[in-house]
């Protein structure tokens, strides 16, 4: 009963610590700045000219007055379009959205963790490692981080839902809908995302999808996706 107890304090110390340490590396850089941090010039124009043409996609962006063609995936600059046109001015949401969705994305990696280890301890662990790994936030929660870590978030769902209807015995139609609805948000948020989750999804299928069952809910939520 003490070495359980023991594990079961030890398990919460360190997811405890995990989530305090994500939380503060993710969010005292954007404290302590008063603008969006690094980059964001551009997307903080595109959002603004989505809510100005009553979120209709412009033709072209204005930005640099160059006319660039509205070429992106357009899913995040609708969220911060929305916030503009609710009130909030575009760049105090370049400012903390970025950073307020990569925090969201520890709770997304802690699932997806707990599912594939079968272990909370080791899932813990991996969480504290992610949660410092600079990669999995210093870009994200700079100002282009609107779409950099939605798109990562988004990735992280997708990866997990199909993780699930390839490792599950039984599937259910929400399991479908979770499956596709993330895998359309990724590939309508960042292009480079949208390639490690495909990408992912591929490897995950190759590597774990041993059954006709499982392959055949790999295609059908993929043919869905697309």
């Amino acid at each position: 009963m003490r070495f359980k107890n023991a594990r079961l304090l030890s398990f919460r110390v360190v997811l405890m610590l995990a989530v305090a340490a994500g939380v503060y590396v993710r969010l005292s850089p954007v404290w302590s700045a008063d603008f969006p941090l690094v980059d964001g010039a551009l997307f903080h124009v595109m959002a603004r000219e989505i809510a100005q043409n009553n979120f209709a996609l412009p033709q072209t962006t204005g930005y640099n007055a160059a006319d660039v063609p509205f070429a992106y995936p357009p899913l995040a600059l609708y969220f911060a379009a929305l916030l503009h046109h609710l009130g909030l001015d575009t760049l105090v949401v370049l400012r903390w959205l970025p950073a307020l969705v990569s925090v969201a994305t520890l709770a997304v990696f802690w699932r997806f963790a707990r599912e594939v280890l079968r272990s909370r301890g080791a899932a813990a662990w991996a969480l504290l490692v992610f949660a410092l790994l600079p990669y999995s936030f210093d870009w994200y929660i700079v100002g282009g981080g609107l779409t950099r870590a939605t798109g990562f978030f988004f990735s992280l769902l997708a990866l997990h839902a199909f993780f699930r209807l390839i490792t599950r015995e039984k599937t259910t139609t929400s399991d479908f809908v979770w499956a596709v609805l993330a895998l359309d948000a990724t590939l309508l948020t960042h292009p480079t995302m949208s390639w490690f989750a495909v990408t992912g999804i591929l490897l995950m299928t190759l590597a774990l999808a041993q059954t006709p069952r499982a392959k055949r809910n790999i295609v059908l939520a993929g043919s869905l996706s697309v």
